[in-house]
C-alpha cells in the first residue's frame, strides 16, 4: 500500500465537495483514496516509523476461541438401544445424545479450555426382582447414567446416576403404576470439566457432548391392574430417558 495523497482538501471557507470527499474515502483510481488503499495492503510506509509491534500485543484469536450448540427437538432412549445389562461398563455401551455437543480449533497451546454441558431430562428407571414372591426383600436395579465426554473420552467426574421413578415400599412390591413419577420428574444436569494445557496439548481440535447408558430391563415388579385392588402380575417396563432442551460450549482461553 502506497502513501495516500488525497485528491481534495477540504479548506476553511471553501464549498464542501461532496464528490471529492466521497472519491477520498474510496476511489478506484491508485494513492488517492483511503480505503482504495487500504483493503488489507497495508505497509510499512503506512506506519510511523517509531511503530513496533510487541509480543504482549493481543494478536487475532489470542484472547479466546469459543464455540456453543443445542437442540430444543425431544429424544427418546430406550434400554434395548444398549448392549449391556451391567451398569459398570466404562466405555463400550455409552450412546451420545443427538445435538448436546459441539467442536472448536484451537490454533494455539491454550492456556486453559472450558468444557460444558448441559440438559433436561425425565427418566423411567423400576426397581426389580427376579423373583415374583421372595421370602425376603430382594429388590435391585441397574443404574442409569449420563456424563460428559470430551475430546473422544468420558470423563469420570462427570458421570451422573438417574434416580428409581418407581420404586414401591410394600412387600413384594405391589404397584398401582410405573409412569406417575415420571411425568414430574424432570431434571436438570450441568456438567463442567476444565482442561489446562502446556507443551501445545491444547492446540488442535476439542469436542464435547453429553452421553448416557442404560441397561437393559432383566428383571420384574409386582404390579396390581388399574382399577383392582387385588391379584399380582409380574411386569417389566423398559428403562427410558426422554431428553429436552441441550446445550453444549468449549471456550477456549
Amino acid at each position: 500500500m502506497a502513501q495516500v495523497t488525497y485528491g481534495w482538501t477540504p479548506a476553511d471557507g471553501a464549498p464542501f465537495d461532496i464528490p471529492g470527499w466521497n472519491a477520498d474515502v474510496w476511489s478506484a483510481t491508485p494513492g488517492v483514496s483511503l480505503y482504495g488503499e487500504l483493503n488489507g495492503r497495508v505497509q510499512d510506509a503506512n506506519f510511523d516509523p517509531a511503530m513496533r509491534v510487541l509480543s504482549h500485543h493481543i494478536r487475532p484469536n489470542e484472547g479466546h476461541v469459543s464455540a456453543q450448540a443445542g437442540g430444543t427437538e425431544t429424544l427418546d432412549f430406550l434400554d434395548l438401544l444398549f448392549g449391556t445389562d451391567a451398569s459398570t461398563s466404562e466405555d463400550d455401551d455409552w450412546l451420545c445424545i443427538g445435538t448436546s455437543g459441539t467442536r472448536v480449533y484451537v490454533p494455539w497451546d491454550a492456556t486453559a479450555v472450558v468444557y460444558s454441558a448441559a440438559c433436561f431430562a425425565t427418566n423411567q428407571r423400576q426397581r426389580e426382582t427376579i423373583d415374583p414372591a421372595p421370602a425376603t426383600s430382594e429388590y435391585a436395579g441397574p443404574e442409569m447414567y449420563i456424563r460428559m465426554r470430551v475430546d473422544g473420552t468420558g470423563v469420570p467426574h462427570t458421570r451422573r446416576s438417574f434416580p428409581y421413578t418407581y420404586s414401591p415400599s410394600n412387600f413384594p412390591g405391589s404397584a398401582i403404576g410405573y409412569t406417575s413419577r415420571e411425568a414430574v420428574l424432570t431434571q436438570h444436569f450441568d456438567l463442567v470439566h476444565v482442561a489446562t494445557g502446556g507443551a501445545h496439548a491444547l492446540q488442535g481440535w476439542h469436542d464435547v457432548a453429553l452421553e448416557v447408558l442404560i441397561p437393559k430391563t432383566q428383571d420384574q415388579e409386582n404390579l396390581v391392574p388399574l382399577y383392582q385392588k387385588t391379584g399380582l402380575h409380574p411386569f417389566s417396563l423398559r428403562h427410558r430417558i426422554r431428553f429436552g432442551i441441550r446445550r453444549a460450549s468449549i471456550l477456549a482461553m
